[in-house]
């Protein structure tokens, strides 16, 4: 392997890396309400907000959950995307 081909492999591998990142840095609207439940669970570990806000999250999580129950995906991707609004602190 000649010193361009690794440079070539190298700058493809960061390319990569960089679009990867940028994929899982902000969530993807699936409309199925996957993508805003693993948002969710996403902030509930890194988040720095208070126990009462924490407590307004979950009970937005468990409305969320019972929309995707009933099969209303657009209410459960509201429910779980003012939570984690809640939880990123806006």
């Amino acid at each position: 392997m000649t010193p361009r081909h690794a440079l070539i492999i190298v700058v493809c591998l960061i390319v990569g890396l960089v679009f990867y990142s940028e994929l899982h840095a902000r969530p993807q609207q699936d409309g199925q309400c996957l993508d805003d439940v693993s948002h969710y669970n996403e902030l509930t570990v890194t988040t720095q907000v208070d126990f009462a806000t924490r407590l307004q999250a979950s009970d937005l999580r468990a409305e969320g959950y019972h929309w995707w129950k009933q099969g209303d995906l657009e209410r459960c991707e509201q429910a779980y995307h003012r939570a984690w609004l809640l939880l990123s602190g806006h």
